[in-house]
C-alpha cells in the first residue's frame, strides 16, 4: 500500500480495472493528460439546501502542484480552499443550491502536468456548516496507478512438533500496467512482536528491501525484504527461513505487508488502490511424527513371536 493512499485514508473504487473496491473514482492518467470526473450531490431532505460543502486535506505541495482541478459547471459547483482542518490547508468542493429531494451533477476537470510524478488522492468529508447533502463519490484517485499482490505458503522441510525452524515462500506479482523498480514487503514490531525471526540464509533467499516499512510508534524494529523489479504481469518468488521463538506445538503466524512507495521505471510514484491483496499471513505449522507403516508393525510383531517361540523350544537331549 502506498504512503499516499495511507495518508488520505481512502477506500478506493470500481471505476478502474485496477481495483475492485467501491465508494470512489479511480482513473489512470498519464503525464500531460486530462480527464473529467462526474459526481452527484444529493439532497434527500424535504428542504432546499443553499450550499453544501465537502473538504479534504490538501495533498503535499509536490503532489498538488502537478495537477489543476476545476469545476466545469461553476458557480453551481466550485473547487477552492476551505478551513475545516485549520491551520492545515484543505481543498473544498461546494455545491448549490440544491432543491429538496433532488440532486446536482458536478463535472470536475483534472489536468496532470508533464512533470507530475505522483498520483493525486482526495478523500472528501462533509464540512461546516453541515447539511443533509451527500456526495456520491467522496474519494478521487487520479494519475499513475499500480497493483501489486503478495501471497505466502510454507514449503519443505516441514518441522516436527517441538522443533522451531521451517521455510516459507513469498510471491509478489505485478498486476498493473507499469514496471516497478522495487517489490518490497515486511512488518513492524513496535506494538506486537512476531512469534518468529526471519532470515534469508536459504536457497533462493529473498533480497534486501529498498524501502522498508515505516513504523510509527518507535521506528522499529522492522523486518523487511524484497524481490526487486517487476514488469507488468511478472511474478517473483523467494524463500525465508522462519525460526520460531519457542518450540512449535501449533501453527503460528504474523501479517506480512507490501511496504514502501512504489516507483516505476519511468521515475513516477504510482498509487496502489487495491488494498485487499497487499497483505498475506506468514504461517509456520509443525507436522506430527510420521506413523510407522503397517507392514513394518506386522514384521516387528512376527519377528518377536519367532524370537519368543525359539526361546520356548527345549534343548535336544540323548535318550538312555
Amino acid at each position: 500500500m502506498s504512503a499516499l493512499c495511507r495518508w488520505f485514508g481512502l477506500t478506493l473504487a470500481a471505476t478502474s480495472v485496477i481495483t475492485t473496491n467501491a465508494a470512489a473514482i479511480v482513473v489512470p492518467l498519464a503525464q500531460g493528460a486530462d480527464t473529467t470526473l462526474v459526481v452527484q450531490v444529493k439532497n434527500p431532505t424535504p428542504n432546499d439546501i443553499s450550499r453544501a460543502y465537502f473538504e479534504t486535506l490538501q495533498p503535499t505541495s509536490w503532489v498538488w502542484s502537478g495537477y489543476l482541478v476545476e469545476a466545469l459547471n461553476s458557480p453551481l459547483c466550485s473547487v477552492g480552499y476551505g478551513n475545516m482542518y485549520f491551520p492545515l490547508n484543505t481543498v473544498q468542493l461546494s455545491v448549490g443550491p440544491i432543491s429538496a429531494h433532488s440532486s446536482v451533477s458536478c463535472s470536475i476537470h483534472i489536468h496532470r502536468s508533464d512533470s507530475s510524478l505522483y498520483a493525486l488522492g482526495l478523500g472528501f468529508q462533509k464540512a461546516n456548516p453541515p447539511s443533509g447533502a451527500t456526495l456520491s463519490d467522496p474519494g478521487w484517485l487520479v494519475g499513475p496507478l499500480a497493483d501489486l499482490s503478495i501471497v505466502t505458503h510454507q514449503v519443505k522441510p516441514i518441522p516436527l512438533r517441538g522443533e522451531r525452524v521451517g521455510v516459507v515462500e513469498v510471491s509478489v506479482t505485478n498486476h498493473g500496467p507499469l514496471s516497478v523498480q522495487h517489490g518490497d514487503f515486511g512488518y513492524c514490531q513496535d506494538t506486537y512482536n512476531a512469534p518468529f525471526v526471519l532470515d534469508n540464509e536459504v536457497p533462493n533467499g529473498c533480497g534486501a528491501a529498498y524501502f522498508g516499512p515505516f513504523c510509527f510508534s518507535t521506528g522499529g524494529p522492522s523486518v523487511q525484504f524484497g524481490v526487486g523489479a517487476l514488469t507488468p504481469g511478472q511474478s517473483k518468488s523467494c524463500t525465508l527461513r522462519v525460526t520460531a521463538n519457542d518450540p512449535l506445538t501449533a501453527p503460528i503466524g504474523f501479517p506480512l505487508f507490501l511496504v514502501g512507495d512504489l516507483q516505476s521505471s519511468s521515475g513516477e510514484y504510482p498509487a496502489d488502490p487495491d488494498f485487499g491483496n497487499d497483505m498475506a499471513e506468514l504461517v509456520l505449522s509443525p507436522r506430527a511424527p510420521e506413523p510407522v507403516p503397517l507392514g513394518s508393525v506386522q514384521w516387528f510383531l512376527f519377528s518377536g513371536l519367532v524370537f519368543l517361540a525359539r526361546r520356548r523350544v527345549p534343548a535336544p537331549h540323548r535318550l538312555e
